[in-house]
């Protein structure tokens, strides 16, 4: 699917993504907060769309986390 294909990715989304970036590279995370998160990203098609472009960007700037090693 094209990016114009898809519905545009909400504010709230986006937010969200972007706190389950930090959540998740953060020293306390634990399963809980994993299988929580898997739930969210499987809540909606926006949330991982907003979490990949979140992720993205976090990378592009040289982040110090990666997220899929976070979530295993």
């Amino acid at each position: 699917m094209v990016a114009a294909d898809r519905p545009p990715i909400s504010d709230k989304a986006y937010a969200e993504a972007a706190a389950w970036l930090a959540r998740l590279c953060a020293d306390r995370r634990d399963p809980v907060d994993e299988e929580a998160f898997k739930s969210w990203l499987a809540a909606s098609p926006g949330n991982a769309a907003a979490f990949e472009a979140v992720d993205q960007t976090w990378d592009d700037l040289g982040g110090i986390c990666e997220p899929e090693e976070a979530v295993q």
